[in-house]
């Protein structure tokens, strides 16, 4: 039996329209494009918060195990924004040169599952403190990304972000 279709070209699908995009999801992009575009300059002087401490660990210890330092030589620590508070708190004040001890107690629902519930012990040598400078969210900043201006720029950074949206749904 034959079936025989007939007039179905005006056809309309229906699709649910995507949610409007919020305006903090469009400046909270603004805000990741102005990090992404953020200066780090060499300092003397302590580290503080914001800053960036880089160097090497010169000896590991968990559990009283001594780990092998080549795995993981160089650190690069957000003062401030580490996860483990003893991080934040040896690195705040700390010049390029230091070189200290800091004893962790980890979590046990620490996110490295084999670091979750261990005490560790690191010694370091801080080689450099750099400053973070992040750029204000302004006409100039829209115009290095290629908007007119940061209207224009949240206006294109918003159609991304509906496009997205229905790419993804």
């Amino acid at each position: 039996q034959e079936v025989e279709f007939t007039n179905y070209t005006n056809l309309g699908v229906m699709i649910n329209p995507p949610a409007p995009i919020a305006d903090k999801d469009v400046d909270k992009q603004i805000d990741a494009y102005c990090q992404s575009m953020a200066k780090e300059e060499k300092i003397d002087g302590p580290g503080k918060k914001g800053d960036i401490a880089k160097g090497e660990y010169l000896q590991i210890t968990i559990d009283g195990k001594e780990m092998p330092v080549a795995d993981q030589k160089d650190f690069r620590i957000d003062i401030g924004a580490d996860k483990i508070k003893e991080f934040n708190e040896t690195f705040t004040g700390s010049q390029a040169g230091d070189e200290k001890e800091i004893a962790v107690k980890y979590p046990d629902n620490y996110d490295v599952p084999a670091l979750a519930g261990k005490s560790g012990k690191y010694k370091v040598k801080i080689n450099e403190i750099l400053k973070r400078t992040v750029p204000v969210a302004d006409d100039e900043m829209a115009r290095k990304l290629g908007g007119k201006d940061l209207q224009d720029l949240k206006n294109i950074t918003r159609q991304n972000l509906e496009a997205s949206h229905l790419a993804n749904n």
